[in-house]
């Protein structure tokens, strides 16, 4: 998937993107739309400088990352 581009849809749950955070933000499926397998992640880390529309935690965010290993 390295260098296509995706769209993801998933609640913030966290904005590391202030001085000293990791420069990015999580995103984590519904509960609803998990996969029950303990195995399997149901969040992602967007790695990002880049500045979002000013929401709060829990809101449903859509953005399309270029996947990199």
């Amino acid at each position: 998937m390295a260098g296509a581009t995706v769209t993801v849809e998933g609640i913030l749950t966290q904005d590391s993107r202030a001085k000293g955070g990791f420069g990015g933000f999580y995103l984590q499926q519904a509960d609803h739309q998990t996969d029950g397998n303990p195995a399997t992640s149901e969040a992602l880390f967007i790695y990002t400088d880049r500045e979002i529309a000013d929401v709060g935690m829990r809101c449903l965010l859509y953005t399309s990352p270029s996947p990199r290993d």
